[in-house]
């Protein structure tokens, strides 16, 4: 969870997509506050990429 949004917005988006019948791995970043902060790899490549497979 990041420090400039309300945990709910994270968390509603995240109970959304299990509503639908999506896998959701919330796992959160701890300490890093807003900030580009990606396990791996390119934060827009990943998220276009979780775009894409989000709406497939």
């Amino acid at each position: 969870m990041q420090g400039d949004t309300a945990n709910t917005v994270e968390i509603n988006l995240a109970l959304a997509l299990q509503n639908l019948g999506k896998r959701v791995d919330f796992a959160t970043v701890w300490g890093q506050a807003h900030t580009m902060a990606e396990t791996s790899g390119n934060a827009t490549t990943n998220f276009i990429n979780w775009v894409t497979k989000s709406v497939a």
